[in-house]
């Protein structure tokens, strides 16, 4: 769209009183992106399922599974995971993950994870993307955090 039409546009939406910032000339753009980013702080309520609440631009609750583990060298631990990440403002985002835990202690582990965002609601429904993860979790507690960034972008492309 040319700078002289999304400023006509924005002046009839001000005469008409449309506030600003409920304006977004790209929201359906093909291609637009968001970068987002937050914390999971998570609490592992048994050994395959983890509860929490979610930070940042995707503020609201999460749950984690974890679906596969295999043992990996130098005693790493590979995790294929799913998570459902419900926002304040009630979208749900599905994503299909992978994990790497890396001791620290017997019972403390560095998690890097990679989601990928495979269905969503709301404001993502039209969205795919990956976030990508690091942080602790402590097993002896089944308490962590981990921080998240990453990239949601339209789908149709």
């Amino acid at each position: 769209m040319k700078l002289t039409r999304v400023i006509s546009l924005l002046m009839v939406l001000f005469l008409m009183g449309v506030p600003p910032h409920l304006v977004s000339a790209q929201s359906n753009t093909p291609g637009n992106c968001k970068t987002v980013g937050g914390s999971f702080i998570i609490n592992l309520i048994d050994k395959t399922t983890g509860l929490g609440e979610v930070t940042g631009d995707l503020k609201g609750v999460v749950r984690g599974t974890i679906l596969k583990a295999e043992p990996g060298s130098n005693n790493l631990q590979k995790l294929a995971l799913q998570h459902v990440i419900i926002t304040d403002s009630g979208a749900v985002v599905t994503t299909a993950d992978e994990a790497t835990l890396t001791p620290i202690t017997n019972t403390t582990f560095f998690w890097q994870q990679s989601q990928s965002v495979t269905n969503a609601t709301g404001p993502y429904s039209d969205m795919t993307g990956t976030l990508d993860e690091i942080g602790v979790v402590d097993m002896a507690t089944g308490q962590g955090v981990l921080r998240y960034n990453g990239k949601l972008c339209n789908k149709s492309n």
